[in-house]
This record gives structure tokens, sequence and C-alpha cells, in this order.
């Protein structure tokens, strides 16, 4: 099998582009190339550890990206703070244009109710669900923007009962999706739980 070009690998501390093939790649990783087949994604999972997707998997019609087809046929994504769906670039710019909660139901089919800081809500305490806790999520902080739980499974409801830790699965099995966690600088002690989290229905 030839070497192809990844726009997105799984990596520890952030999304990198990456180069190898799925016969290179060590038989004990769960690392996928986000080049996504016809017939659908077995395993992998893609981390990112910043609010921020590239334009090459972003760019489409609505739900034509190639995040969302990679989401649709199985594949596993895990942000780990602010939703990047909501964040809009001018690209060619450089330049950061600001919240588009809009823009989240094209890339990742979640629908935020309004396309201003009201999607904030306003920063609340959680607490983990027992799906959650099967997941591994034992620990939560303070976060905004939390969804209808209806829309997705939660792993963690805020005190207003909005989902904050959530996964949005796309008809595939347990474990796949769309996963929103939330970490700070200072929760490299949670990194295992998050590997747990990201690693979870993958086996």
């Amino acid at each position: 099998m030839e070497n192809h070009e990844c726009t997105l690998a799984i990596s520890g501390s952030q999304a990198v582009t990456a180069l190898y093939s799925n016969q290179s790649t060590p038989k004990n990783e769960k690392y996928h190339c986000l080049q996504v087949p016809d017939q659908g994604i077995d395993s992998g999972v893609v981390v990112f550890a910043t609010g921020y997707f590239q334009e090459e998997i972003t760019k489409g019609a609505y739900q034509k990206s190639l995040l969302y087809d990679y989401l649709s046929k199985g594949g596993k994504v895990v942000v780990l703070g602010t939703n990047p769906a909501f964040h809009r670039f001018d690209y060619s710019a450089k330049e950061y244009k600001g919240l588009d909660y809009l823009q989240a139901d094209t890339l990742i089919g979640v629908k935020y109710p309004f396309n201003d800081l009201r999607s904030h809500y306003g920063l609340y305490g959680s607490m983990p669900t027992e799906t959650g806790k099967k997941w591994g999520l034992s620990q939560t902080i303070s976060a905004f923007a939390g969804v209808d739980p209806a829309q997705v499974t939660p792993l963690a409801l805020d005190e207003n009962g909005k989902a904050v830790y959530w996964v949005k699965n796309y008809g595939h099995r347990e474990g796949t999706g769309f996963v929103q966690l939330w970490m700070q600088a200072n929760m490299f002690h949670q990194l295992g739980e998050v590997r747990k989290i990201a690693e979870y229905g993958l086996d």
C-alpha cells in the first residue's frame, strides 16, 4: 500500500500532519489518518488539543466537509476545550473572525439555539452522568456552551441540565462520533483519563 499524506493524525499534545500508510502504522496503535474510505472507518480517533480545525477538513457545503464525512462513516473526534466547530476563521488572511454557532450544525450536526453569546449560556459546574463514568470520566470542570441533551449522549450535565461533556453519535457503534471534553493547562494529571475516553469503544 502506498503512503498517503494525512491531513490529521492523533498526537499526545496536538493534531499534527503525518505521513504514514496503514501498513507502516504500529499494529498496537489505534491511530488513523483522516482519509475516509467509502466502506467506512473500522477504528481510529483524532484528538484536537486546541480550539482550531484546519481549513482542509472544514471546506464544503452543509454537512459535506471531510470532517463530517469522517464522523458519518464511523470516525471519532475528541476536542478538549472550546468547540472548534463554532469558531470562524479567514484562513487566507490567517485571521480569527469570531463565533458562528450555526456553523456547528454544518460541521458536526449539533445545533445551538442562537447565533450569538446567548448560546454561551455562562460558566456552570457539572457532574458526570452514568454514561460518562462508564466511558472513564471521573472529574469535570466548569464549562460553557452546553447543548440540549436530546441531541447528544451526555457525559456530564451542568446544573441547568445542559450537556457540557457529550458525544454525538452518527449511527455507528458506541464509542464513535464527536466527543466534547474540557481540560485546563493545570490538568495534565487527567491525560490518562482523556486517553481512556478517547479509546473507549475502539477495541
